[in-house]
C-alpha cells in the first residue's frame, strides 16, 4: 500500500532578489540565482511562477505510471530500451508546489526566515525513483516557473518516448542541496 512503500523527498529553492545569508542557509536549499547575476544583471532576477510550476507537478502526479526516461541522467543508457521500459516507469502519488516561509514553516529545522520571503517547496512522493530522477525535476519545473517551457510540454516527456527518445533532450539534474 501506498503508506507502507514509496519514498518523499523535498527540495527548497531561493529565487529572492537579495542574496541569502549563506552562514545561515549553507546546503539547506538551491539558490537559483548566483550573485554576479544579482550584480550584473539584475535585470533577469524574477520569481519563479508557483503556479505554473505547481500545475506542472500536478501533471506528473496524480498516481499513474509514467516513463520518467526524460528524468534521469541514465538516459542515454535508458534511450536503447524497449518503449516504456518497467525499469523507467514510476508512479508519483505527489508533487506539489509551493512558496513558504521559512521562519515559520523550517524554523524547527535551524533556517531563519527571509526578508522576500521567496522561498520555495517542492514536495515529491512516489513509489521510487531514478537515479537523480528528483533533481531533474526539479530542473524542469524551475523552467517551467522561469517561462522557458509549458507545463504540457514537461509532462508530455512522460508519454510516449517510443524508440525515437533522443537522451540530448533528457532533462539535466539541479545541483545538490
Amino acid at each position: 500500500s501506498r503508506e507502507s512503500a514509496g519514498k518523499r523527498y523535498k527540495y527548497i529553492l531561493y529565487d529572492g532578489k537579495v542574496p541569502p545569508d549563506r552562514n545561515l542557509y549553507c546546503n539547506r536549499f538551491l539558490d537559483i540565482y548566483n550573485d554576479s547575476i544579482r550584480k550584473y544583471h539584475p535585470d533577469k532576477l524574477t520569481l519563479l511562477n508557483v503556479q505554473k510550476m505547481d500545475e506542472c507537478a500536478q501533471g506528473l502526479a496524480g498516481g499513474i505510471e509514467r516513463d520518467f526516461r526524460a528524468f534521469t541522467r541514465s538516459a542515454k543508457r535508458c534511450a536503447k530500451s524497449e518503449p516504456g521500459p518497467a525499469r523507467t516507469r514510476r508512479i508519483l502519488w505527489k508533487c506539489n508546489v509551493r512558496r513558504i516561509n521559512p521562519g515559520k514553516e523550517m524554523a524547527d529545522e535551524g533556517i531563519q526566515g527571509s526578508q522576500d520571503g521567496s522561498f520555495i517547496e517542492i514536495e515529491v512522493e512516489g513509489n521510487g525513483f531514478l537515479y537523480l530522477m528528483v533533481r531533474c525535476i526539479v530542473t524542469a519545473l524551475v523552467e517551467v516557473g522561469k517561462g522557458k517551457t509549458s507545463p504540457k510540454y514537461v509532462v508530455a516527456k512522460t508519454e510516449n518516448l517510443g524508440l525515437e527518445f533522443d537522451p540530448a533532450s533528457a532533462y539535466r539534474p539541479a545541483l545538490p542541496i
